[in-house]
Protein backbone atom coordinates (compact mmCIF):
# COMPACT_ATOMS: atom_id res chain seq x y z
CA UNK A 1 0.00 0.00 0.00
CA UNK A 2 2.83 2.31 0.81
CA UNK A 3 4.54 1.49 -2.45
CA UNK A 4 1.32 2.08 -4.32
CA UNK A 5 0.85 5.37 -2.56
CA UNK A 6 4.43 6.37 -3.28
CA UNK A 7 4.09 5.60 -6.95
CA UNK A 8 0.90 7.60 -7.16
CA UNK A 9 2.53 10.47 -5.30
CA UNK A 10 5.44 10.46 -7.72
CA UNK A 11 3.10 10.43 -10.66
CA UNK A 12 1.20 13.31 -9.19
CA UNK A 13 4.46 15.21 -8.66
CA UNK A 14 5.54 14.57 -12.22
CA UNK A 15 2.19 15.69 -13.58
CA UNK A 16 2.41 18.82 -11.43
CA UNK A 17 5.87 19.65 -12.80
CA UNK A 18 4.61 19.15 -16.34
CA UNK A 19 1.63 21.37 -15.64
CA UNK A 20 3.91 24.07 -14.20
CA UNK A 21 6.22 23.90 -17.21
CA UNK A 22 3.23 24.04 -19.51
CA UNK A 23 1.92 27.10 -17.66
CA UNK A 24 5.31 28.80 -17.91
CA UNK A 25 5.43 28.02 -21.63
CA UNK A 26 2.04 29.63 -22.14
CA UNK A 27 3.14 32.74 -20.24
CA UNK A 28 6.32 33.01 -22.30
CA UNK A 29 4.37 32.47 -25.52
CA UNK A 30 1.81 35.13 -24.58
CA UNK A 31 4.58 37.59 -23.70
CA UNK A 32 6.55 36.89 -26.88
CA UNK A 33 3.55 37.28 -29.19
CA UNK A 34 1.75 40.16 -27.47
CA UNK A 35 4.64 42.35 -26.31
CA UNK A 36 5.06 44.50 -29.41
CA UNK A 37 1.31 45.16 -29.91
CA UNK A 38 1.05 45.86 -26.18
CA UNK A 39 3.91 48.37 -26.27
CA UNK A 40 2.44 50.08 -29.34
CA UNK A 41 -0.92 50.33 -27.57
CA UNK A 42 0.68 51.78 -24.43
CA UNK A 43 2.64 54.33 -26.45
CA UNK A 44 -0.58 55.39 -28.17
CA UNK A 45 -2.52 55.65 -24.90
CA UNK A 46 0.21 57.75 -23.26
CA UNK A 47 1.33 59.50 -26.45
CA UNK A 48 1.33 62.98 -24.92
CA UNK A 49 3.63 61.94 -22.08
CA UNK A 50 5.84 59.99 -24.47
CA UNK A 51 6.23 63.07 -26.65
CA UNK A 52 7.15 65.14 -23.60
CA UNK A 53 9.89 62.67 -22.68
CA UNK A 54 11.16 62.59 -26.26
CA UNK A 55 11.27 66.37 -26.40
CA UNK A 56 13.23 66.57 -23.14
CA UNK A 57 15.72 63.83 -23.94
CA UNK A 58 16.05 63.79 -27.73
CA UNK A 59 15.75 65.95 -30.83
CA UNK A 60 11.99 65.83 -31.37
CA UNK A 61 12.31 67.66 -34.70
CA UNK A 62 14.34 64.80 -36.18
CA UNK A 63 11.83 62.22 -34.95
CA UNK A 64 8.91 64.31 -36.24
CA UNK A 65 10.59 64.65 -39.62
CA UNK A 66 11.11 60.88 -39.81
CA UNK A 67 7.45 60.14 -38.99
CA UNK A 68 6.21 62.67 -41.54
CA UNK A 69 8.59 61.37 -44.22
CA UNK A 70 7.33 57.87 -43.55
CA UNK A 71 3.58 58.53 -43.46
CA UNK A 72 3.33 61.09 -46.25
CA UNK A 73 4.66 58.94 -49.12
CA UNK A 74 3.40 55.38 -48.48
CA UNK A 75 2.77 54.45 -52.11
CA UNK A 76 6.24 55.47 -53.28
CA UNK A 77 7.83 53.59 -50.38
CA UNK A 78 5.86 50.47 -51.33
CA UNK A 79 7.21 50.77 -54.86
CA UNK A 80 10.78 51.12 -53.57
CA UNK A 81 10.31 48.12 -51.28
CA UNK A 82 8.84 46.03 -54.10
CA UNK A 83 11.76 46.92 -56.37
CA UNK A 84 14.31 46.01 -53.70
CA UNK A 85 12.47 42.75 -53.05
CA UNK A 86 12.52 41.90 -56.76
CA UNK A 87 16.31 42.41 -56.83
CA UNK A 88 16.78 40.14 -53.81
CA UNK A 89 14.49 37.43 -55.20
CA UNK A 90 16.34 37.47 -58.51
CA UNK A 91 19.67 37.16 -56.69
CA UNK A 92 18.36 34.31 -54.53
CA UNK A 93 16.98 32.48 -57.58
CA UNK A 94 20.26 32.76 -59.47
CA UNK A 95 22.24 31.40 -56.51
CA UNK A 96 19.80 28.66 -55.51
CA UNK A 97 22.05 25.83 -56.75
CA UNK A 98 25.18 27.09 -55.03
CA UNK A 99 26.33 25.93 -51.65
CA UNK A 100 24.29 27.56 -48.86
CA UNK A 101 27.10 29.75 -47.54
CA UNK A 102 28.17 30.84 -51.04
CA UNK A 103 24.55 31.58 -52.04
CA UNK A 104 24.10 33.57 -48.85
CA UNK A 105 27.24 35.66 -49.38
CA UNK A 106 26.37 36.32 -53.04
CA UNK A 107 22.83 37.44 -52.24
CA UNK A 108 24.16 39.69 -49.49
CA UNK A 109 26.68 41.27 -51.90
CA UNK A 110 23.90 41.96 -54.44
CA UNK A 111 21.83 43.58 -51.68
CA UNK A 112 24.78 45.74 -50.64
CA UNK A 113 25.24 46.88 -54.24
CA UNK A 114 21.55 47.84 -54.40
CA UNK A 115 21.84 49.71 -51.10
CA UNK A 116 24.96 51.50 -52.34
CA UNK A 117 23.02 52.60 -55.42
CA UNK A 118 20.28 54.00 -53.16
CA UNK A 119 22.86 55.81 -51.03
CA UNK A 120 24.49 57.38 -54.10
CA UNK A 121 21.29 58.39 -55.91
CA UNK A 122 19.14 59.47 -52.95
CA UNK A 123 19.60 61.22 -49.61
CA UNK A 124 19.62 57.86 -47.81
CA UNK A 125 22.58 57.70 -45.48
CA UNK A 126 25.10 54.84 -45.43
CA UNK A 127 24.07 54.21 -41.84
CA UNK A 128 20.50 53.47 -42.89
CA UNK A 129 21.77 51.21 -45.65
CA UNK A 130 23.89 49.36 -43.11
CA UNK A 131 20.79 48.74 -40.98
CA UNK A 132 19.01 47.12 -43.93
CA UNK A 133 22.08 45.02 -44.74
CA UNK A 134 22.32 43.88 -41.12
CA UNK A 135 18.64 42.87 -41.04
CA UNK A 136 19.12 40.80 -44.20
CA UNK A 137 22.43 39.29 -43.08
CA UNK A 138 21.09 38.05 -39.74
CA UNK A 139 17.70 36.84 -40.94
CA UNK A 140 18.95 35.08 -44.06
CA UNK A 141 22.01 33.51 -42.41
CA UNK A 142 22.35 29.72 -42.93
CA UNK A 143 21.28 27.66 -39.95
CA UNK A 144 24.80 26.40 -39.42
CA UNK A 145 26.01 29.91 -38.71
CA UNK A 146 23.17 30.62 -36.32
CA UNK A 147 23.76 27.37 -34.43
CA UNK A 148 27.10 28.73 -33.26
CA UNK A 149 25.30 31.54 -31.51
CA UNK A 150 22.72 29.16 -30.07
CA UNK A 151 25.40 27.15 -28.29
CA UNK A 152 24.89 29.45 -25.31
CA UNK A 153 21.22 28.71 -24.55
CA UNK A 154 21.01 30.88 -21.44
CA UNK A 155 22.23 33.98 -23.28
CA UNK A 156 20.08 33.11 -26.29
CA UNK A 157 16.91 32.71 -24.21
CA UNK A 158 17.54 35.99 -22.41
CA UNK A 159 17.93 37.73 -25.81
CA UNK A 160 14.71 36.21 -27.13
CA UNK A 161 12.82 37.04 -23.94
CA UNK A 162 14.04 40.59 -23.27
CA UNK A 163 15.29 41.85 -26.63
CA UNK A 164 12.07 43.64 -27.49
CA UNK A 165 12.25 44.85 -31.08
CA UNK A 166 15.78 43.51 -31.55
CA UNK A 167 14.78 39.84 -31.53
CA UNK A 168 11.79 40.40 -33.83
CA UNK A 169 13.75 42.54 -36.30
CA UNK A 170 17.22 41.01 -36.40
CA UNK A 171 16.38 37.38 -35.59
CA UNK A 172 12.81 37.09 -36.87
CA UNK A 173 13.20 33.53 -38.14
CA UNK A 174 14.91 32.31 -34.97
CA UNK A 175 12.46 34.24 -32.82
CA UNK A 176 9.50 32.51 -34.43
CA UNK A 177 11.10 29.10 -33.93
CA UNK A 178 11.89 30.00 -30.34
CA UNK A 179 8.23 30.88 -29.76
CA UNK A 180 6.95 27.69 -31.40
CA UNK A 181 9.60 25.57 -29.69
CA UNK A 182 10.76 24.11 -33.01
CA UNK A 183 14.06 22.30 -33.08
CA UNK A 184 16.27 23.44 -35.88
CA UNK A 185 18.38 21.12 -37.98
CA UNK A 186 21.41 22.14 -39.98
CA UNK A 187 19.30 22.64 -43.09
CA UNK A 188 16.19 24.16 -41.51
CA UNK A 189 17.28 27.72 -42.20
CA UNK A 190 17.46 27.25 -45.96
CA UNK A 191 13.77 26.61 -46.44
CA UNK A 192 11.86 28.62 -49.05
CA UNK A 193 9.47 30.21 -46.54
CA UNK A 194 12.26 31.31 -44.20
CA UNK A 195 14.25 32.73 -47.12
CA UNK A 196 11.31 34.69 -48.54
CA UNK A 197 10.47 36.05 -45.09
CA UNK A 198 14.03 37.33 -44.66
CA UNK A 199 13.93 39.06 -48.06
CA UNK A 200 10.54 40.61 -47.28
CA UNK A 201 11.71 41.95 -43.94
CA UNK A 202 14.84 43.52 -45.48
CA UNK A 203 12.74 45.03 -48.30
CA UNK A 204 10.30 46.50 -45.79
CA UNK A 205 13.23 48.03 -43.89
CA UNK A 206 14.57 49.52 -47.14
CA UNK A 207 11.16 51.03 -47.91
CA UNK A 208 10.94 52.56 -44.43
CA UNK A 209 14.50 53.91 -44.27
CA UNK A 210 14.92 55.37 -47.75
CA UNK A 211 15.11 59.15 -47.59
CA UNK A 212 14.80 61.60 -50.46
CA UNK A 213 12.75 64.73 -51.19
CA UNK A 214 12.04 63.42 -54.70
CA UNK A 215 9.81 60.74 -53.18
CA UNK A 216 7.21 63.46 -52.63
CA UNK A 217 7.16 64.42 -56.31
CA UNK A 218 6.69 60.76 -57.29
CA UNK A 219 3.90 60.34 -54.74
CA UNK A 220 2.18 63.46 -56.04
CA UNK A 221 2.31 62.23 -59.64
CA UNK A 222 0.49 59.13 -58.49
CA UNK A 223 -1.99 60.64 -56.03
CA UNK A 224 -2.62 64.34 -56.80
CA UNK A 225 -6.12 64.99 -58.12
CA UNK A 226 -7.05 67.47 -60.85
CA UNK A 227 -8.28 69.87 -58.17
CA UNK A 228 -4.76 70.37 -56.76
CA UNK A 229 -1.97 72.44 -58.28
CA UNK A 230 1.58 72.78 -56.97
CA UNK A 231 2.10 76.52 -57.02
CA UNK A 232 5.81 76.35 -56.19
CA UNK A 233 8.32 73.83 -54.88
CA UNK A 234 11.51 74.28 -52.92
CA UNK A 235 11.74 76.20 -49.66
CA UNK A 236 10.01 75.71 -46.35
CA UNK A 237 6.82 77.78 -46.59
CA UNK A 238 4.94 78.68 -43.43
CA UNK A 239 2.54 81.57 -42.84
CA UNK A 240 0.44 82.87 -45.75
CA UNK A 241 -2.33 85.46 -46.08
CA UNK A 242 -4.40 86.90 -48.91
CA UNK A 243 -4.74 90.64 -49.24
CA UNK A 244 -8.17 92.23 -48.84
CA UNK A 245 -8.86 92.11 -52.59
CA UNK A 246 -7.98 88.41 -52.88
CA UNK A 247 -5.45 89.27 -55.58
CA UNK A 248 -2.15 88.86 -53.77
CA UNK A 249 -0.85 86.12 -51.50
CA UNK A 250 1.78 87.09 -48.94
CA UNK A 251 4.19 84.29 -48.03
CA UNK A 252 6.99 83.72 -45.55
CA UNK A 253 8.94 80.75 -44.18
CA UNK A 254 12.15 79.60 -42.56
CA UNK A 255 13.96 79.12 -45.88
CA UNK A 256 12.65 82.38 -47.38
CA UNK A 257 15.00 85.27 -46.51
CA UNK A 258 12.64 87.94 -47.91
CA UNK A 259 8.87 88.18 -47.54
CA UNK A 260 7.10 87.45 -50.84
CA UNK A 261 3.92 88.57 -52.57
CA UNK A 262 2.41 86.36 -55.30
CA UNK A 263 -0.18 87.46 -57.85
CA UNK A 264 -2.75 84.65 -57.70
CA UNK A 265 -4.19 85.75 -61.05
CA UNK A 266 -0.88 84.89 -62.66
CA UNK A 267 0.85 82.14 -60.70
CA UNK A 268 3.58 81.87 -63.33
CA UNK A 269 4.79 85.42 -62.63
CA UNK A 270 7.75 85.94 -60.30
CA UNK A 271 6.75 87.13 -56.82
CA UNK A 272 7.51 90.59 -55.48
CA UNK A 273 9.99 90.44 -52.57
CA UNK A 274 10.59 92.78 -49.65
CA UNK A 275 13.47 95.25 -49.90
CA UNK A 276 14.89 94.12 -46.53
CA UNK A 277 15.49 90.57 -45.24
CA UNK A 278 13.09 89.15 -42.69
CA UNK A 279 15.54 86.52 -41.48
CA UNK A 280 13.36 83.61 -42.57
CA UNK A 281 10.48 84.71 -40.36
CA UNK A 282 7.99 81.99 -39.48
CA UNK A 283 5.02 84.33 -39.49
CA UNK A 284 3.77 87.86 -40.04
CA UNK A 285 0.63 89.91 -39.47
CA UNK A 286 -1.34 91.75 -42.15
CA UNK A 287 -3.51 94.80 -41.46
CA UNK A 288 -5.58 95.75 -44.52
CA UNK A 289 -6.86 98.98 -42.92
CA UNK A 290 -3.31 100.32 -42.48
CA UNK A 291 -2.08 98.51 -45.61
CA UNK A 292 0.89 97.21 -43.64
CA UNK A 293 2.67 93.95 -42.91
CA UNK A 294 4.57 93.20 -39.71
CA UNK A 295 7.33 90.61 -39.36
CA UNK A 296 10.06 89.89 -36.80
CA UNK A 297 13.64 89.35 -37.91
CA UNK A 298 14.77 86.93 -35.20
CA UNK A 299 18.45 87.53 -36.01
CA UNK A 300 18.36 91.29 -35.49
CA UNK A 301 15.48 91.20 -32.92
CA UNK A 302 13.64 93.91 -34.84
CA UNK A 303 9.98 94.25 -35.69
CA UNK A 304 9.68 95.30 -39.35
CA UNK A 305 6.86 97.51 -40.68
CA UNK A 306 6.41 96.85 -44.42
CA UNK A 307 4.19 98.60 -46.93
CA UNK A 308 1.75 95.95 -48.19
CA UNK A 309 1.66 97.35 -51.74
CA UNK A 310 5.42 97.63 -52.32
CA UNK A 311 6.94 95.49 -49.51
CA UNK A 312 9.29 98.37 -48.73
CA UNK A 313 10.45 98.96 -45.17
CA UNK A 314 8.67 101.86 -43.44
CA UNK A 315 10.04 101.64 -39.88
CA UNK A 316 11.37 99.24 -37.24
CA UNK A 317 10.85 98.63 -33.53
CA UNK A 318 13.28 97.07 -31.08
CA UNK A 319 12.48 93.64 -29.58
CA UNK A 320 15.73 92.92 -27.79
CA UNK A 321 13.90 91.41 -24.78
CA UNK A 322 11.87 88.91 -26.82
CA UNK A 323 12.49 85.27 -25.90
CA UNK A 324 14.43 83.26 -28.44
CA UNK A 325 12.16 81.18 -30.65
CA UNK A 326 9.75 81.48 -33.56
CA UNK A 327 7.43 84.46 -32.99
CA UNK A 328 3.77 84.97 -33.90
CA UNK A 329 2.29 88.44 -34.40
CA UNK A 330 -1.23 89.81 -33.97
CA UNK A 331 -2.42 93.32 -34.82
CA UNK A 332 -5.35 95.10 -33.16
CA UNK A 333 -6.57 98.41 -34.58
CA UNK A 334 -8.85 99.16 -31.60
CA UNK A 335 -6.00 99.35 -29.13
CA UNK A 336 -3.38 100.33 -31.74
CA UNK A 337 -1.21 97.44 -30.60
CA UNK A 338 1.03 94.77 -32.03
CA UNK A 339 1.44 91.64 -29.92
CA UNK A 340 4.50 89.47 -30.51
CA UNK A 341 4.50 86.01 -28.92
CA UNK A 342 7.56 83.77 -29.01
CA UNK A 343 7.40 79.97 -28.76
CA UNK A 344 10.36 80.39 -26.37
CA UNK A 345 12.64 77.57 -27.44
CA UNK A 346 14.99 79.03 -24.82
CA UNK A 347 13.49 80.18 -21.51
CA UNK A 348 14.92 83.69 -21.43
CA UNK A 349 13.55 87.19 -21.89
CA UNK A 350 9.85 87.90 -22.36
CA UNK A 351 7.84 85.50 -24.56
CA UNK A 352 4.89 87.91 -24.95
CA UNK A 353 5.41 91.61 -25.68
CA UNK A 354 2.67 94.13 -26.51
CA UNK A 355 3.79 97.23 -28.41
CA UNK A 356 1.98 100.43 -29.31
CA UNK A 357 1.86 100.16 -33.07
CA UNK A 358 2.27 103.83 -33.88
CA UNK A 359 5.35 104.39 -31.71
CA UNK A 360 6.85 100.90 -31.31
CA UNK A 361 6.93 101.44 -27.53
CA UNK A 362 6.50 98.38 -25.30
CA UNK A 363 3.32 98.68 -23.21
CA UNK A 364 3.03 95.19 -21.66
CA UNK A 365 4.93 91.94 -21.11
CA UNK A 366 3.83 88.47 -19.99
CA UNK A 367 5.34 85.06 -19.38
CA UNK A 368 3.13 83.32 -21.96
CA UNK A 369 5.09 81.26 -24.50
CA UNK A 370 2.19 80.44 -26.82
CA UNK A 371 2.51 78.14 -29.79
CA UNK A 372 -0.13 80.03 -31.76
CA UNK A 373 -2.24 83.20 -31.51
CA UNK A 374 -5.55 84.33 -32.98
CA UNK A 375 -7.07 87.79 -32.81
CA UNK A 376 -10.81 88.03 -32.09
CA UNK A 377 -12.50 89.47 -35.22
CA UNK A 378 -14.12 92.42 -33.43
CA UNK A 379 -12.99 92.65 -29.80
CA UNK A 380 -9.53 93.53 -28.40
CA UNK A 381 -8.99 89.92 -27.38
CA UNK A 382 -6.22 87.53 -28.23
CA UNK A 383 -6.57 83.73 -28.05
CA UNK A 384 -3.49 81.69 -27.12
CA UNK A 385 -2.73 77.97 -27.44
CA UNK A 386 0.34 76.10 -26.22
CA UNK A 387 1.97 73.07 -27.83
CA UNK A 388 4.50 72.70 -25.00
CA UNK A 389 4.64 73.33 -21.24
CA UNK A 390 0.89 74.06 -20.88
CA UNK A 391 -2.33 72.24 -21.82
CA UNK A 392 -4.60 75.27 -21.90
CA UNK A 393 -6.41 77.77 -24.08
CA UNK A 394 -6.24 81.38 -22.88
CA UNK A 395 -7.99 84.64 -23.66
CA UNK A 396 -5.75 87.70 -23.28
CA UNK A 397 -7.34 91.16 -23.02
CA UNK A 398 -5.30 93.73 -24.94
CA UNK A 399 -6.86 96.61 -22.99
CA UNK A 400 -6.40 95.15 -19.51
CA UNK A 401 -3.09 93.51 -20.51
CA UNK A 402 -4.00 90.33 -18.65
CA UNK A 403 -5.48 86.87 -19.11
CA UNK A 404 -9.23 87.07 -18.48
CA UNK A 405 -10.25 83.52 -19.41
CA UNK A 406 -8.52 80.16 -19.47
CA UNK A 407 -9.66 76.59 -20.03
CA UNK A 408 -8.05 73.14 -20.04
CA UNK A 409 -7.21 71.80 -23.51
CA UNK A 410 -5.55 68.75 -25.00
CA UNK A 411 -1.77 68.58 -24.77
CA UNK A 412 -0.03 70.16 -27.75
CA UNK A 413 -3.10 72.02 -28.97
CA UNK A 414 -2.30 73.85 -32.18
CA UNK A 415 -3.95 76.17 -34.71
CA UNK A 416 -7.20 78.09 -34.19
CA UNK A 417 -10.13 79.43 -36.18
CA UNK A 418 -13.10 81.63 -35.21
CA UNK A 419 -16.57 80.27 -36.03
CA UNK A 420 -18.70 83.42 -36.23
CA UNK A 421 -22.08 81.77 -36.73
CA UNK A 422 -21.73 79.78 -33.50
CA UNK A 423 -19.46 82.26 -31.70
CA UNK A 424 -17.00 79.43 -31.11
CA UNK A 425 -13.26 79.05 -31.03
CA UNK A 426 -12.02 75.95 -32.87
CA UNK A 427 -8.66 74.47 -31.86
CA UNK A 428 -6.91 71.59 -33.60
CA UNK A 429 -5.57 68.74 -31.47
CA UNK A 430 -3.09 66.69 -33.57
CA UNK A 431 -2.37 64.09 -30.89
CA UNK A 432 -6.03 63.45 -30.01
CA UNK A 433 -7.25 63.47 -33.65
CA UNK A 434 -9.95 66.06 -33.17
CA UNK A 435 -10.91 69.74 -33.36
CA UNK A 436 -11.88 71.17 -29.98
CA UNK A 437 -14.79 73.61 -29.65
CA UNK A 438 -14.94 76.40 -27.06
CA UNK A 439 -17.38 79.22 -26.43
CA UNK A 440 -15.57 82.28 -27.79
CA UNK A 441 -16.56 84.51 -24.85
CA UNK A 442 -16.20 82.17 -21.87
CA UNK A 443 -13.97 79.39 -23.24
CA UNK A 444 -16.49 76.86 -21.95
CA UNK A 445 -15.93 73.55 -23.81
CA UNK A 446 -18.63 72.66 -26.33
CA UNK A 447 -17.47 69.28 -27.59
CA UNK A 448 -15.33 68.45 -30.58
CA UNK A 449 -15.25 67.46 -34.22
CA UNK A 450 -13.69 64.14 -35.18
CA UNK A 451 -10.63 64.47 -37.42
CA UNK A 452 -7.52 62.50 -38.36
CA UNK A 453 -4.38 61.97 -36.29
CA UNK A 454 -2.00 64.82 -37.08
CA UNK A 455 -4.68 67.43 -37.82
CA UNK A 456 -3.05 70.84 -37.52
CA UNK A 457 -3.80 73.59 -40.08
CA UNK A 458 -7.39 74.83 -40.11
CA UNK A 459 -9.63 77.26 -42.01
CA UNK A 460 -13.37 78.02 -42.12
CA UNK A 461 -15.67 78.63 -45.07
CA UNK A 462 -18.84 79.77 -43.32
CA UNK A 463 -20.60 80.57 -46.58
CA UNK A 464 -20.54 76.86 -47.46
CA UNK A 465 -20.50 75.65 -43.83
CA UNK A 466 -17.18 73.88 -44.33
CA UNK A 467 -14.12 73.30 -42.17
CA UNK A 468 -10.83 72.56 -43.95
CA UNK A 469 -8.20 70.66 -41.93
CA UNK A 470 -4.64 69.99 -43.01
CA UNK A 471 -2.82 66.92 -41.72
CA UNK A 472 0.83 67.50 -40.84
CA UNK A 473 1.68 63.77 -40.87
CA UNK A 474 -0.07 62.24 -43.89
CA UNK A 475 -0.31 65.30 -46.15
CA UNK A 476 -4.09 65.03 -46.56
CA UNK A 477 -6.48 67.97 -46.52
CA UNK A 478 -9.94 66.97 -45.37
CA UNK A 479 -13.12 69.01 -45.67
CA UNK A 480 -15.76 68.61 -42.95
CA UNK A 481 -19.39 69.66 -43.03
CA UNK A 482 -19.84 71.95 -40.03
CA UNK A 483 -23.51 71.05 -39.74
CA UNK A 484 -22.98 67.30 -39.35
CA UNK A 485 -19.26 66.77 -38.85
CA UNK A 486 -19.24 64.45 -41.87
CA UNK A 487 -16.15 64.32 -44.03
CA UNK A 488 -17.18 65.46 -47.49
CA UNK A 489 -13.83 65.51 -49.25
CA UNK A 490 -10.27 64.23 -48.81
CA UNK A 491 -7.36 65.31 -51.00
CA UNK A 492 -3.69 64.38 -50.84
CA UNK A 493 -1.36 67.37 -51.17
CA UNK A 494 2.03 66.62 -49.62
CA UNK A 495 3.90 66.39 -46.30
CA UNK A 496 3.97 68.86 -43.46
CA UNK A 497 0.94 71.06 -44.24
CA UNK A 498 1.18 74.28 -42.25
CA UNK A 499 -1.25 77.08 -43.12
CA UNK A 500 -4.53 77.23 -45.04
CA UNK A 501 -5.76 80.53 -46.50
CA UNK A 502 -9.16 80.63 -48.19
CA UNK A 503 -10.50 82.63 -51.11
CA UNK A 504 -14.11 81.89 -50.18
CA UNK A 505 -15.88 83.60 -53.14
CA UNK A 506 -13.91 81.42 -55.57
CA UNK A 507 -13.91 78.29 -53.43
CA UNK A 508 -10.09 78.13 -53.48
CA UNK A 509 -7.64 77.20 -50.73
CA UNK A 510 -3.97 78.15 -50.67
CA UNK A 511 -1.91 75.81 -48.50
CA UNK A 512 1.68 76.21 -47.34
CA UNK A 513 3.92 73.26 -46.50
CA UNK A 514 7.49 72.31 -45.92
CA UNK A 515 8.65 72.16 -49.52
CA UNK A 516 5.71 73.48 -51.52
CA UNK A 517 2.81 75.88 -51.95
CA UNK A 518 -0.47 74.33 -53.09
CA UNK A 519 -3.69 75.57 -54.64
CA UNK A 520 -6.81 73.47 -54.02
CA UNK A 521 -10.08 74.32 -55.72
CA UNK A 522 -12.14 72.74 -53.00
CA UNK A 523 -15.53 73.79 -54.40
CA UNK A 524 -14.74 71.64 -57.45
CA UNK A 525 -13.46 68.86 -55.22
CA UNK A 526 -16.75 68.83 -53.32
CA UNK A 527 -18.69 68.29 -56.52
CA UNK A 528 -16.58 65.18 -57.23
CA UNK A 529 -16.62 63.70 -53.74
CA UNK A 530 -19.35 61.85 -51.92
CA UNK A 531 -19.76 62.46 -48.18
CA UNK A 532 -18.22 59.87 -45.87
CA UNK A 533 -19.19 59.00 -42.34
CA UNK A 534 -18.30 61.41 -39.56
CA UNK A 535 -19.74 62.74 -36.35
CA UNK A 536 -19.88 65.70 -34.03
CA UNK A 537 -19.22 65.02 -30.35
CA UNK A 538 -21.14 67.36 -28.06
CA UNK A 539 -21.07 67.93 -24.35
CA UNK A 540 -18.26 68.88 -22.06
Amino acid sequence: MKDHDTINFSAIGLNGAQATNKHHSRVVLAWAVARLPMIVALVYLFRARVLDVIERQFDILTITQFVIDLLSVPVTRMIVGAGFFAVLVAAAACTARLRPVLAYVTTLLVACCALAALALTTATSWRRGLIVALILALNAAPAGLVERVRRHPRTWNILMLTGIGVAELLFAREYWNWISGARRSSSAGTGLKAGIAALLLASLAAAVLIRDERLVAVEQKIRLSQDVEVMERGPSFNWIELDSSGTYLYVTGHDIPYLRRYDVRNLAARPLVSDVPTGGAQGFAYDPSANQLYAVNTYTRQLLYLDAATLKLEKTADLAQLSAGDPWIAVDAQTDTLTVVSEADVRSGDPLIVLQRSSGRTVARADLDAGNVLKHPSRPWLYLTFFRRRSEVMLYDLEAHSVIRRAPADPRAERMAFWKAKNELLVTSPIESRVLRFDADTLAPKGSLAALFGVRAIALDEARQLLLCGNIATGHLIVLDLRTGARVSTRYLGPWLRTIELDVPNGTAYVSANGALYVLRYSTALARSAPTEGKVRGGQ
